[in-house]
């Protein structure tokens, strides 16, 4: 699955759970985004740490 993300700093960390949550396992994850700022980078490493 492909979640591109621009200026939406407050919905990342729910889309990200929604995906997470799925039922299907064999799913890989790949956030796509043009102009990612430290605030959204360090949203989308803390749920890649956690899951690793």
């Amino acid at each position: 699955m492909v979640m591109p993300i621009y200026n939406s700093r407050r919905f990342v960390p729910i889309a990200i759970e929604l995906v997470i949550n799925q039922t299907f396992v064999n799913l890989e994850l790949i956030v796509v985004d043009d102009g990612i700022t430290e605030v959204k980078n360090s949203i989308v490493n803390s749920f890649w740490k956690k899951e690793m």
